[in-house]
């Protein structure tokens, strides 16, 4: 059994659920891309507005009234008044600009190139070591630069254990001439032109799955009319795709979407044994406290807080993703007396924030015991973009 792909409208969004089995893991929102307005990924030519050199930074339009903040990073060379190529990576979030790059990247389905970067590289979830070497010897064969060529960085990407010959190679080639088309572009175009157009999220998130996808379905005609064209050489992704148009019974109905947003919303989430989650968002960071539930008199005091922390763990993960938390988030877990029953939840808990597409990772215990988590913002979360039903 692989994953299913569940895209529908909701409240003028284009909303994606990935479900695993039965339960949805993972929620996208992301704007029609019909609006034509800036998204991340995107690649522009903006014009440098200030150069800020006390904290390192300047302000870029990228469009007349669309700032974009620019951490300078190695890029001391830019001046005000200058028009240079810009990479969206975050959105803007209420009072802040949007969040730029001048080391612009685009992918691949089994690639990654970086401009300012050197040589190849490969992710470090491909252990195998020989298909390692056999990966790395054909890419570097294939990219291996001019003199007077820029340099770009190129990562083989984990999906790319799945890739047979004639696919990787094709992968490759095609990133590569998107991205000196790109570079060629940026020489000639004027102010405020798009260079790149990012795969709409939803896309990217297909892409980006390397686990097998049994179904990718949607009642949007235009989503499978460009999910088809995207992936018409992938034909493990084309055979699973199919447009729902049974008016008897709608999509969102058939997966208890409905259901799942309502879910989203609630500060208490029930845990399989009895347990709870309540989850609390403040200006500064997100808390998370676990209650135990039902005793199972089978098992000891200890045994049973340890079953509730591990359930709480896979579920406050589950959590983060689909409300799409960020930056500082506290989790309060049932305090355990066995040193061996933390490090048990540390591993439970690190393997569960392992499944997020974006950077989330486990930092430590503090001092009075709360797990600490820390999460990449790269949009806002889902409480900001939509509003609650009835």
């Amino acid at each position: 059994m692989g994953y299913k792909f569940v895209i529908t409208e909701e409240q003028g969004y284009i909303m994606t659920a990935l479900f695993d089995g039965d339960r949805c893991d993972d929620l996208l929102l992301s704007v029609n891309s019909a609006e034509n307005a800036p998204v991340i990924g995107d690649i522009w030519i903006g014009h440098v507005k200030r150069v800020l050199p006390n904290i390192h930074a300047a302000f870029v339009d990228i469009m007349p009234g669309v700032t974009g903040y620019l951490p300078l990073n190695g890029h001391d060379d830019i001046k005000a008044e200058q028009d240079i190529p810009v990479q969206i990576v975050k959105e803007a979030v209420k009072s802040k600009d949007m969040m730029l790059t001048a080391d612009f990247s685009i992918s691949g389905r089994f690639c990654a190139m970086t401009i300012g970067k050197r040589g190849v590289g490969i992710s470090k979830k491909i252990n195998d070591t020989e298909l390692r070497e056999k990966l790395l010897e054909r890419a570097r064969n294939i990219l291996s630069p001019s003199a007077d060529e820029p340099y770009v960085g190129t990562v083989i990407r984990t999906n790319a254990v799945e890739a047979d010959d004639d696919a990787f190679l094709r992968d490759l080639l095609n990133t590569k001439e998107e991205m000196d088309r790109i570079l060629l572009a940026s020489k000639h175009r004027t102010v405020y032109s798009r260079l790149y157009h990012a795969p709409d999220p939803e896309i990217s998130l297909i892409r980006d799955m390397h686990a097998p996808i049994e179904k990718i379905v949607t009642d949007i005609p235009e989503e499978a009319e460009k999910i088809r064209g995207f992936f018409a050489d992938t034909e493990k992704i084309t055979s699973v795709l199919s447009l729902y148009e049974d008016e008897s019974l709608a999509l969102r109905k058939l997966y208890r979407l409905d259901s799942l947003l309502d879910e989203v919303f609630k500060k208490t989430v029930w845990l399989p044994s009895g347990g709870s989650i309540v989850l609390e968002v403040t200006e500064a960071l997100t808390v998370i406290d676990v209650n135990t539930g039902k005793t199972d008199k089978k098992r000891t005091k200890e045994e049973n807080f340890l079953q509730t922390n591990i359930e709480a763990a896979r579920e406050a993960a589950r959590q983060i993703r689909l409300r799409n938390y960020s930056g500082m988030i506290l989790i309060d877990f049932i305090n355990m007396r066995e040193k061996s029953n933390l490090k048990e939840l540390e591993k439970e808990l690190t393997k569960d924030l392992s499944r997020d597409r974006i950077t989330c990772r486990f930092m430590d215990f503090t001092k009075l015991g709360l797990a600490e988590i820390t999460r990449e913002k790269t949009s806002r979360p889902l409480h900001e973009i939509i509003r609650k039903k009835g």
